[in-house]
């Protein structure tokens, strides 16, 4: 079983075609994605990018060209018709995992989430670091103006949706402050979880009854603050205290568009709201139709 990263929640990420979904299998259409940006790649992946574009690149990735979608259905919405949320390389084994998630309809569909976990591997403190900052540049201080921690194994970068660095010019409590509570993923009550089966699998979503609604500390028009901000994440041998005379490595990288997924689930709760609403009244418009009984 693959692991996936803090907070991994699952999109239930439908590939559109049009209005509609690119389901089962069918994901090599020409897609929409999110407009073009100068986001930095994880192996070529990135936020932002269409449906088409990340499932043919995780076919190109994995060893046998085969990709596991993970599907649930939403019938109060789209009936039996399988959407599938994530993607993952089916047969590359432990040491080199990557999937990649994509944001719900009815919004237009894009990847919101890019995952790859690689090694151990040999290697050398400095020749892993300087390989990430020659990548990334210089990584976020979380201590400005005091100077970086030498031994933090856990880099962060962050940066609008169009790929302009911003932690270079958003005061670092700020940034601390998103990232214990907007820069969270929300999914209301019925999503499945991305877990990098290397099968395609299907799951059915919980059958709305109440009314969902976002909760502030997620919204992004109460923290407009943390609005478009995309974290990159890279952990070193998991995090935790680097260690300057390590031989062997593991890098796990996370770049994270929550504002989009955020965005795509209350377009995704509003669809269902109106169902659970329509219904009520409907309920209630049935009700007033009937006789008070003699009394």
């Amino acid at each position: 079983m693959k692991r996936f990263p803090r907070g991994w929640a699952v999109v239930v990420p439908v590939l559109a075609v049009g209005l509609a979904l690119v389901v089962g299998a069918n994901c090599t259409q020409a897609q929409t994605g999110a407009p073009a940006n100068g986001l930095p790649d994880i192996l070529g992946a990135r936020t932002g990018m269409a449906p088409g574009d990340a499932y043919n690149l995780l076919k190109e990735h994995d060893p046998a060209h085969s990709v596991a979608l993970e599907q649930v259905t939403y019938p109060q919405l789209y009936g039996d018709k399988p959407i599938t949320y994530g993607m993952n390389t089916a047969t590359s084994g432990p040491d080199d995992q990557f999937s990649i998630e994509i944001t719900l309809p009815p919004n237009p569909q894009f990847a919101w989430r890019v995952h790859r976990l690689i090694g151990p591997f040999a290697g050398t403190t400095p020749n892993v670091i300087n390989s990430l900052v020659q990548k990334y540049g210089a990584p976020w201080n979380a201590n400005a103006p005091a100077p970086p921690d030498p031994h933090e194994a856990i880099l962060r970068w962050f940066y609008d949706e169009q790929g302009h660095r911003m932690d270079q010019s958003v005061a670092p409590i700020v940034l601390k402050n998103c990232m214990n509570s907007t820069l969270n993923p929300w999914s209301g009550d019925d999503m499945p979880r991305i877990n990098g089966r290397t099968s395609t699998t299907m799951e059915r979503s919980i059958t709305r009854t109440l009314v969902v609604t976002m909760p502030p500390s997620v919204d992004p028009t109460k923290n407009p603050q943390c609005t478009n901000l995309v974290e990159l994440e890279v952990r070193v041998n998991g995090g935790g205290i680097l260690n300057a005379n390590a031989l062997s490595f593991t890098l796990e990288f996370t770049m994270t568009d929550i504002t989009a997924q955020h965005r795509a689930e209350v377009a995704l709760d509003n669809s269902l709201n109106a169902i659970i609403l329509h219904g009520a009244q409907q309920q209630r418009n049935e009700a007033g139709q009937q006789a008070v009984p003699k009394f």
